[in-house]
């Protein structure tokens, strides 16, 4: 654990904000992570991480959330507790369904879910007001929902 809590300190920017953990084959999110209640960027490309515990809900302030390039088997659901979220970049996962709760990120400008196994959006993808780039490409997506029109902004 003392060696992650020294990559820790080694790529976290100096006022606390920006997190970058990218590319060292982490099957979890450090529990340290969840301390830094600062914390605004949260980046870990390129691990292994399988699954977000709910303690990301403790991370308040995070705006951007980078998990591309991991083994996320489901959308992290404790993900809709952070209301000021406005970037998620989740591409190259193995996502199947995102649940009808995304709709209460009502901040969200960017939303990556590309790359995954998604048959579907869910039709409250239409209440993401704020939304102004939606990247869906590489999926199973048959359609779209109807509601999708209601994004005035993409």
């Amino acid at each position: 654990m003392k060696l992650i809590d020294d990559k820790i300190q080694g790529v976290l920017n100096s006022n606390g904000e920006i997190l970058e953990l990218v590319g060292y084959d982490l099957e979890h999110i450090p529990e340290k992570v969840f301390s830094l209640t600062n914390l605004k960027v949260l980046r870990l490309r390129k691990n292994k991480i399988k699954s977000i515990p709910p303690d990301i809900s403790k991370l308040k302030e995070l705006i951007e959330i980078n998990l591309i390039d991991n083994e996320l088997d489901s959308f992290p659901q404790d993900i809709v507790a952070l209301k000021n979220l406005q970037i998620l970049h989740l591409r190259k996962n193995n996502i199947e369904t995102i649940p009808s709760e995304i709709s209460v990120l009502k901040k969200l400008t960017h939303f990556n879910i590309g790359s995954n196994r998604l048959k579907e959006l869910p039709e409250e993808i239409g209440e993401l007001s704020s939304l102004v780039h939606l990247f869906i490409k590489n999926n199973e997506i048959e359609r779209l929902p109807t509601s999708i029109r209601q994004l005035d902004n993409l």
